[in-house]
């Protein structure tokens, strides 16, 4: 799977919609942030920034191929 961005700068209070694109046969969802006290994940993709910093997003996907 991909992101349609896989960084950028928001300032405090500001937002960005994130798009997963996933492929056939595969299930994937965004599952938060390795430090939530700088961004906030929602479960449509949108992430609010929350304070100045730095942080990573976290995605997983599973392989539903039979």
């Amino acid at each position: 799977f991909e992101l349609n961005r896989t960084q950028f700068k928001i300032l405090k209070g500001g937002y960005y919609q994130l798009v997963l694109k996933i492929p056939n046969k595969i299930s994937g969802s965004l599952i938060g942030l390795t430090n939530p006290s700088i961004a906030s994940v929602s479960n449509s993709g949108i992430i609010t920034a929350q304070n100045t910093g730095t942080t990573v997003i976290k995605a997983k996907a599973k392989n539903t191929a039979s």
